[in-house]
């Protein structure tokens, strides 16, 4: 199958590089010329949203066909994508200035803060769906009643750019 990468920033475009930055990594050993993509999420938690979301993304934005790999081990209960492509890799770390390797100092993608407010709001869902948990506090009452909304994330850049997007 021939891969494609997309021509114009549309919202399952957004979305998918709101999901890379949340699951999602680049590595590349150029000394074997190996590039790799890679997805992990919780085996129980995330299973549905890799294997019916995720892979079908992938496959309409780049004609690429992904397998899920589960790790069953205990204490490593993991679903994982992993897919090899030089295209793919080049375009997310070239066009979108995807970090390779740590994300640890990472922000919003220029495209994406400088895009209309429907490509803003599809990355903030692809974003949410890895990276946000909903929560309920008690707030001085015996019941968890008060919700709460937070971003989980190692890059202090990510939480600013994503506060100052909202």
């Amino acid at each position: 199958l021939e891969i494609k990468v997309p021509k114009k920033l549309t919202k399952e475009l957004a979305y998918f590089i709101g999901f890379h930055i949340g699951d999602g990594t680049l590595t590349c050993n150029s000394k074997k010329f190996d590039y790799i993509i890679g997805y992990t999420g919780h085996l129980r938690d995330e299973y549905g949203l890799h294997k019916n979301i995720l892979m079908p993304l992938i496959k309409r934005l780049f004609n690429k066909d992904v397998t899920l790999s589960e790790d069953k081990r205990e204490n490593k209960c993991s679903i994982r994508i992993y897919f090899r492509s030089k295209a793919i890799f080049t375009f997310l770390s070239c066009v979108f200035e995807l970090p390779i390797g740590s994300k640890k100092n990472s922000g919003l993608p220029a495209l994406i803060k400088n895009s209309t407010k429907e490509i803003k709001t599809n990355f903030l869902r692809g974003l949410a769906d890895t990276d946000f948990s909903l929560t309920f506090k008690r707030k001085n009452k015996k019941i968890h009643y008060y919700p709460t909304i937070d971003l989980g994330s190692a890059s202090s850049l990510l939480i600013k750019d994503v506060k100052d997007l909202l």
